[in-house]
């Protein structure tokens, strides 16, 4: 079973009854009470129902500083950092985008910039990490 944190961190059962805390690898979604944080968590939460309960297939990438394990997370097939960065519901990091999220994932998050579509239909819309730095609207 699994359960949606927020739009980019799930709480995942392992095979031996653990629960592993999983960062999706590449983006990272806008915090719970910033402008789309809760459309990102909805949508992923509807995503994970809809495979049939839950299950989900984890592809480890790193651990964080937070001890985390990174990975591309797939529901029913779908990965759902792409499918988060194509539904404009997230920031993809290029800090963490090797060759697999630079063809998936940033001609997707172009196109939601150029059509201003999703986070990116405001005005200025704020990166996370910025938000969590305190640079909120005025």
């Amino acid at each position: 079973m699994t359960r949606v944190v927020d739009g980019d961190t799930l709480d995942v059962a392992a095979g031996d009854g653990r629960t592993v805390r999983v960062r999706l690898h590449a983006v990272d979604a806008p915090e719970s009470n910033q402008p789309g944080g809760q459309a990102a968590t909805h949508q992923v939460r509807t995503w994970i129902h809809e495979t049939g309960g839950g299950s989900v297939k984890v592809i480890p990438t790193a651990v964080d500083q937070h001890g985390r394990t990174v990975a591309r997370i797939e529901a029913g097939g779908v990965d759902l950092g792409r499918a988060l960065v194509g539904e404009c519901l997230v920031w993809v990091d290029k800090r963490f985008c090797g060759a697999y999220c630079r063809a998936n994932y940033l001609p997707a998050a172009k196109t939601c910039r150029r059509e201003k579509r999703g986070l990116w239909a405001g005005k200025k819309p704020i990166a996370p990490a910025a938000w969590r730095a305190g640079k909120r609207p005025r």
